[in-house]
């Protein structure tokens, strides 16, 4: 975000959005997984208060996301056509999830380690999937939309207050239709879990207090179905907006260019 002054010697909030990949990039993903786990190791080796031994960190370069590797080892970031856009973050985010409920599945020994990542993956693409509805489907300007993701941050039920309403128009649903209520519900009560997006990602809050100071134990194929029906809403959502704005547009145009035809055919 930057400040502008005007000519009344105001200041105004001018929002933008600089992308973290400027150009495509190809990233080695042999070598960031591998200089991952050395980082780890080390790390972990420290916090033992033991000598580490391995050397092994010295075969790479101390750069964080390295370019380069083989075709299939690459993971290609940075696409100008969709550097903007929310979806490949969502999908990701969500697909990551889902692999991991499948691994939990698979075996059930991983339950303990892989459950919070888990949700964490699926409580952040809500997160996106939202603000891909505010920011690319709402009538919100530029200006609006950044100014409200830079107010609401991290607030799924701030996020989704916002949207809400432009949903029920697009949908131009019945009274009797509770696919909404029902949808907000799943809203209100991640954000009462949730709130400020750091219970999956920490393990204390910014006081240093225990998200969970006693044992709890969760049905984690109820939690997966949770998210993943929440998922599964908000990019139907998406579409349906996404299909309504291109036909509301195309439906303009055509208007205006009949309106411009009609215009010259009256100046002649």
């Amino acid at each position: 975000m930057r400040k502008k002054n005007d000519n009344f010697s105001k200041i105004t909030k001018v929002y933008s959005i600089k992308p973290v990949f400027d150009k495509q990039t190809h990233i080695n993903l042999v070598a960031f997984a591998n200089k991952m786990e050395i980082a780890f190791q080390l790390l972990d080796s420290l916090y033992q208060g033991i000598f580490a031994s391995d050397k092994s960190y010295k075969d790479y370069k101390p750069v964080f996301l390295e370019e380069g590797g083989s075709y299939y080892g690459q993971s290609v970031i940075g696409y100008q056509y969709c550097s903007g856009e929310f979806y490949p973050y969502v999908k990701a985010y969500t697909e990551s999830a889902k692999y991991f409920y499948k691994k939990i599945c698979e075996n059930t020994n991983l339950k303990d380690i892989l459950f919070i990542p888990m949700c964490y993956l699926y409580r952040n693409a809500i997160e996106l999937s939202i603000k891909e509805t505010l920011f690319e489907e709402c009538s919100f300007n530029y200006q609006e939309a950044l100014k409200q993701l830079n107010k609401k941050k991290h607030s799924v039920l701030g996020l989704w207050n916002l949207i809400k309403n432009e949903i029920k128009e697009h949908a131009d649903v019945s009274e009797e239709d509770t696919t909404l209520i029902n949808a907000e519900n799943y809203v209100i009560q991640l954000h009462n879990i949730d709130g400020s997006s750091d219970k999956f990602r920490y393990p204390t809050n910014k006081s240093l207090d225990l998200h969970f100071k006693n044992e709890k134990k969760f049905d984690i194929s109820n939690v997966n179905n949770f998210f993943g029906e929440l998922a599964s809403f908000l990019s139907a959502v998406n579409s349906m907006m996404s299909v309504h704005n291109e036909w509301k547009a195309e439906m303009e145009a055509e208007y205006r260019s009949e309106m411009q035809n009609y215009n010259m055919d009256d100046y002649y």
